[in-house]
């Protein structure tokens, strides 16, 4: 095979598996530190990469989200999104999410919106509460 056959081939895929790895397991549906959420979040990376966390506190409101690449080489960035539970005394995840195309994102938190963009600031996820 020559040179520019074996890269139109890498290019298409077709040699050998090009898909992303399987998460090393689920994210963490609780947790009752921000701490254990992104240990489990480098653990997923597989030391590939780095976890970003943004934490938004307003009142009793608390969010943490944390996004990583969870695979080297690949274009994906996996969100996650937790709320904290004053009474429970746990963060509880309700956002659980993979981006393809873009091994990073910014997110966004406002007082009753969320917005995730990638790398070049498109909108790849637009969430607003209802009125």
């Amino acid at each position: 095979m020559s040179w520019p056959q074996l890269i139109g081939a890498l290019a298409l895929g077709v040699i050998g598996d090009v898909t992303p790895p399987a998460p090393v397991a689920p994210a963490p549906k609780e947790a009752k530190t921000t701490a254990e959420i992104v240990q489990w979040a480098e653990k997923a990376t597989r030391g590939n990469d780095f976890v970003s966390v943004m934490e938004f506190r307003r009142g009793d409101r608390r969010v943490v989200f944390v996004w990583y690449n969870p695979c080297s080489g690949f274009a994906v960035c996996h969100v996650l999104g937790y709320t904290y539970d004053f009474q429970k005394e746990r963060w509880g995840r309700y956002f659980d999410r993979v981006f393809d195309g873009t091994p990073t994102v910014s997110v966004e938190v406002g007082i009753i919106s969320l917005v995730i963009r990638d790398f070049k600031g498109k909108v790849l996820f637009r969430e607003e509460a209802p009125d």
